[in-house]
């Protein structure tokens, strides 16, 4: 089972991969658990999009760019991601790394 900094890096990587230069990053990152008790990884990103919301077509698709890799590092858990703006999610105190 990799470390969360490992995930983060992944996470980071395919950002920069999907979304370019955008002020986009990975937040916190959490082990969780399904209802049935499945492994889960709550994974935040965070995003300064002046307001506007990301890329639909882009943002969909971004677990399957991601939990490949991740299995390539033996993680188990399945990636869920929440997207919060950068603001709101200082607001809030969510941690941002």
């Amino acid at each position: 089972m990799p470390d969360i900094t490992a995930i983060q890096d992944v996470v980071e990587t395919v950002l920069r991969e999907q979304f370019g230069d955008a002020d986009v990053h990975v937040g916190a990152v959490s082990r969780e658990q399904d209802w049935e008790g499945g492994p889960l990884l709550r994974i935040n990103i965070l995003f300064d999009n002046g307001g506007r919301i990301l890329n639909p077509r882009t943002s969909s698709g971004l677990v399957r760019h991601i939990w490949p890799r991740l299995s390539n590092l033996g993680e188990d858990a399945f990636p869920v991601l929440y997207y919060l703006d950068r603001r709101q999610a200082e607001g809030a105190g969510t941690e941002a790394a």
